[in-house]
C-alpha cells in the first residue's frame, strides 16, 4: 500500500513521511517549504550562511529521497510576505492551504492507495480523493473548534480583559473543517478528549480512531 501524504506546513508530517518511507508505504510527500537533508538546497543554504536559519531545522526532511518529495515553496513565501504586510492570519493561512491542495498532482492521487491529510488543509483534498475513489485519512491535530469556542465564551465572561486575545474561528474555515469531517474516510486523533469534542459536534464516532 502506498500513501500520498500532504501537509502545507510542517508539524510532525516530516516524521510521518520518514516512517512511511521506512515501511515502504510512501508514494509521495507533498509539502510547502522543505529541503532534503544533505540535498543541494540544504548544502547550499548551510554553505552561504554562517548560522543556518531557524526554519531550516523544521523544514529539513531527513531519510526520505528527493524523488518522494514535492514542495511548493512559492505559497509559503507569498503567505509570509502577506502576513508581514498585515494580512489577517486566518485568511492568509486558509488561502495558502487551499492553493496547496489544488496544486497536488492528479497523477499522484490516482496512483496512491490512500491519501493522508491534516485538519484545516484537507477540505479540497477530501473531494479530490473521493472523486478518484481513494480513501482519505484525516489527522485531527486539535479538538473540535466549536468546543474550543464554547470554552472561550466562558473565559470571556469570567475574564473580560482577555477577550481580545481569544481568536474567533472564521466562518469559511469552520465550513472547510466541517467538510473534512464529513468526507474523510477515517479521522485519527491523539486523545479521547479530542474524540469526545468531535462526537459532541456531530462527527460520526465509528470513523474516529
Amino acid at each position: 500500500m502506498k500513501a500520498l501524504l500532504a501537509h502545507p506546513g510542517t508539524q510532525y508530517s516530516t516524521q510521518l513521511a520518514r516512517q512511511l518511507f521506512r515501511h515502504d508505504a510512501l508514494l509521495r510527500f507533498w509539502t510547502g517549504l522543505g529541503v532534503t537533508e544533505n540535498g543541494f538546497r540544504d548544502r547550499t543554504i548551510r554553505t552561504i550562511t554562517r548560522t543556518p536559519p531557524d526554519w531550516l531545522g523544521h523544514r529539513t526532511i531527513a531519510n526520505v529521497p528527493a524523488d518522494k518529495i514535492r514542495t511548493l515553496p512559492h505559497l509559503e513565501i507569498i503567505a509570509t510576505l502577506w502576513l508581514r504586510l498585515g494580512g489577517e492570519p486566518q485568511v492568509v493561512m486558509h488561502w495558502r492551504n487551499e492553493q496547496f491542495q489544488r496544486a497536488i498532482a492528479d497523477n499522484d492521487i490516482e496512483q496512491c492507495d490512500v491519501v493522508i491529510g491534516f485538519d484545516t488543509s484537507s477540505n479540497i483534498l477530501t473531494e479530490r480523493a473521493a472523486k478518484a475513489g481513494k480513501p482519505l485519512i484525516l489527522d485531527q491535530t486539535i479538538a473540535h473548534p466549536r468546543s474550543k469556542h464554547r470554552v472561550y465564551e466562558q473565559i470571556k465572561k469570567q475574564f473580560p480583559d482577555w477577550a481580545d486575545d481569544l481568536e474567533v474561528r472564521a466562518q469559511t474555515i469552520s465550513a472547510a473543517e466541517e467538510l473534512e469531517h464529513q468526507q474523510s474516510t477515517r479521522i485519527v486523533v491523539a486523545s479521547s478528549f479530542t474524540k469526545r469534542t468531535l462526537v459532541e459536534n456531530g462527527v460520526t464516532e465509528n470513523k474516529i480512531v
